[in-house]
């Protein structure tokens, strides 16, 4: 296992990364910390062997029915349009998964990074909050919407929906 903090590890390739995208690192539950790897130049997971998370929807039904803790961060896509930011981290009573636009070629970055910032601190928040019941957010470009109370509730902000974070 390679130590993630140590210099030229995954979580120091993680933050030039982001770095150089503008971005602040996302937020990393610390149990994952240790676990992190790097797949090629921009993707980071808790697990050793993931190629991708362009899965995200398998790991979304995953995490309704209590999914093992998984982590990942990725910027994945092709041609000149088609490109996402992907975040994903599945704790034992919480998951946040999030899909933006980011890097594309015909694409407003300024309002691009503005949504990921967003997202990254909705997400800081429902992960740390003490939440008596199972809670998932799946937050895209295109839809916002929690699970909780055992059903799904499609709203403009799930972060926003879920504040006060924990009541």
């Amino acid at each position: 296992m390679t130590d993630p903090f140590a210099e030229g590890g995954p979580l120091e390739a993680a933050h030039f990364v982001f770095q150089e995208w503008g971005l602040p690192m996302p937020p990393v539950p610390a149990p994952f910390l240790p676990d992190l790897h790097q797949h090629g130049p921009a993707i980071f997971t808790s697990r050793a062997r993931t190629a991708t998370l362009d899965d995200g929807g398998d790991r979304l039904a995953e995490a309704l029915t209590g999914a093992p803790p998984f982590f990942g961060v990725s910027h994945e896509g092709y041609g000149t349009n088609n490109w996402r930011l992907r975040y994903q981290a599945v704790l034992p009573d919480v998951a946040v998964f999030i899909e933006l636009p980011f890097g594309n070629a015909y694409g407003d970055a300024a309002a691009s990074r503005f949504a990921i910032l967003r997202a990254f601190d909705g997400a800081a928040r429902v992960l740390a909050a003490d939440w008596p019941d199972r809670v998932v957010v799946d937050h895209t470009a295109n839809r916002s919407r929690y699970w909780r109370d055992g059903a799904w509730h499609e709203v403009a902000d799930a972060f926003a929906a879920l504040a006060p974070v924990g009541a």
